[in-house]
């Protein structure tokens, strides 16, 4: 399972809409209506905290998909992108320093009002908080300006993968936002959207309910609720998956199970990579993993097919050394992608640590000036899969003299001490956005990093810093030609997969189970947990 948020620990809230009573019992007469949809997932309360979509703590980020929208969407089952507010993809002029779109005149909140330009320009001047912009779009942009149903970014200079940043950004209505002070504090509790979702109830820590929005762009749900269950971990989870509780979940299994799941007819497997990278994540400012000898040995010692088949019941995909994840496509250096230097070797990484000074001690665990070479190794508690993963790598780090204390810990916490750099070893997952340029400069820029104890502005975790890539990945965002840009991002990821400021364990966009007994009308061209999907499905 992967968390690629941070979470922030605050107050549960409860909000009900008109003719709900938000009582105990209520959770459970709503899953006996026939119209009901359930989702379970390992959700913490903590993550109920705020429903703003710019905050990357406090929330659960799947629900925004249900009660908002952005311009352009990126379905990450077959890397293309749709127009979703916006009525057809934008135009470029003055030499690709200018994107104008056109919204779609439908378009209307929740409460039925109008959407407009100045929502969208108010959303994205949002952004100008550098807390809330992680992708760093100001960056790019010189003014985003807008009139009726016309929206017009005017760009500092060319930045031809504008579109794809245009689908990380939730769009929120001017008229209930500015009234509710700073963004960057605004809980959003009572959320106004466009999607296909409106909230109906919250039961603290228990579940969160959505009701259709009449108004929704996308088309009227066939469902009555959208019901989606609070779980303590993923083996409850799971269990409630195979008792029929719960239709499907975001991807959170206990992955041990899967076999068992799948021998239920009923039962479908949607599995596909995408934008998230499984890994070791090394904190490159620290002694010893400052060595890149080091981390090489760390990245030859991982068994990646092994973790694959045995630990992810090949629910998952192999990863690129070179960080970019195999739905770009095209932008994967096949060469790094393919080369053994980059495979399993515990030879090899025995001699990457003799060349960075290591003896082997007396026992057994390699030394350097009579110090041991020894971490601490951050993983997920609550996640049988990465349990057993992480157990697995500490036994070959072992095998090759490279001593770990292993330290469980939550997701939410995990991305915490990845964001401040309070790690040595970190074993976690995270999605880059839908961009090739941005998947390699959100985690590997020298401007997306901070210094140990401050927590970065982008997902530098590693706080990798290397001149040479800053330059090929500054060069790659202003490449108008899609060759350039391919050149330019092959080049990166040698860099990365050399570097190894990361050592990847697999690529994981998701792997879905989901119940076909009572529910048909899934949409496979799509995650069946979208939007696209949840508005399709329907009873029996």
């Amino acid at each position: 399972m992967m968390r690629s948020s941070l979470v922030r620990i605050g107050l549960a809230f409860a909000v009900a809409g008109a003719g709900s009573a938000a009582l105990p019992g209520f959770s459970s007469a709503l899953a006996a209506r026939p119209a009901t949809y359930t989702i379970g997932e390992y959700i913490l309360p903590a993550q109920m905290s705020n429903i703003n979509p710019f905050l990357t703590t406090g929330n659960w980020s799947p629900l925004f998909q249900y009660l908002f929208n952005p311009l352009f969407y990126f379905n990450s089952v077959n890397g293309k992108i749709y127009p979703q507010l916006a009525a057809t993809y934008g135009s470029w002029s003055n030499g690709q320093k200018t994107y104008t779109v056109h919204l779609n005149p439908k378009a209307r909140w929740s409460n039925g009002l109008p959407l407009t330009a100045a929502d969208v320009v108010y959303s994205y001047e949002i952004l100008k908080n550098p807390a809330l912009d992680p992708y760093d779009l100001w960056s790019h942009l010189a003014s985003v300006s807008g009139h009726g149903h016309t929206v017009v970014f005017r760009l500092k200079s060319a930045f031809p993968e504008l579109i794809n940043y245009l689908t990380t950004v939730y769009i929120v209505p001017k008229a209930q936002w500015s009234k509710a002070g700073n963004p960057a504090q605004n809980l959003n509790l009572h959320p106004i959207g466009t999607g296909p979702f409106e909230l109906y109830a919250y039961h603290a820590g228990s579940n969160i309910v959505l009701k259709p929005n009449p108004h929704s762009l996308l088309g009227r749900p066939h469902i009555g609720y959208l019901n989606i269950e609070m779980y303590a971990n993923a083996e409850t989870v799971t269990l409630a998956l195979k008792k029929g509780q719960i239709k499907t979940t975001e991807g959170t299994i206990a992955m041990p199970s899967l076999p068992s799941l799948l021998k239920t007819k009923t039962n479908r497997l949607q599995k596909y990579p995408g934008l998230g990278n499984f890994g070791v994540f090394m904190n490159t400012k620290l002694p010893g993993l400052d060595n890149v000898y080091v981390r090489r040995a760390i990245q030859s010692a991982i068994h990646h097919q092994a973790l694959i088949t045995q630990g992810e019941l090949g629910g998952v995909f192999r990863a690129n050394q070179g960080w970019m994840p195999p739905v770009f496509h095209a932008y994967v250096n096949r060469t790094v992608f393919q080369s053994p230097l980059y495979r399993f070797n515990l030879a090899r990484a025995r001699q990457d640590l003799r060349r960075a000074g290591y003896r082997l001690g007396a026992r057994g665990i390699m030394e350097k000036h009579g110090k041991p070479l020894a971490f601490t190794y951050y993983e997920a508690a609550g996640a049988p899969a990465q349990e057993k993963e992480a157990s697995m790598i500490q036994g070959w780090l072992k095998q090759v003299g490279i001593a770990t204390t292993p330290r469980l810990v939550t997701w939410p916490e995990l991305t915490s001490l990845a964001s401040t750099g309070r790690y040595q070893l970190l074993q976690d997952g995270f999605g880059v956005p839908p961009d090739p340029v941005a998947a390699m400069s959100s985690m590997f820029a020298g401007s997306a990093t901070a210094p140990i104890g401050k927590a970065t502005p982008g997902l530098n975790y590693t706080r990798f810093n290397d001149p040479r890539l800053n330059r090929l990945l500054a060069e790659a965002a202003a490449a108008t030609a899609v060759s350039r840009r391919i050149q330019l991002l092959d080049q990166a990821q040698r860099i990365i997969a050399q570097a190894a400021p990361v050592a990847l364990m697999y690529n994981l966009g998701a792997h879905i189970v989901y119940r076909s007994r009572s529910f048909t009308g899934y949409l496979t061209t799509f995650p069946v947990t979208s939007a696209y999907s949840m508005i399709s499905i329907r009873p029996r």
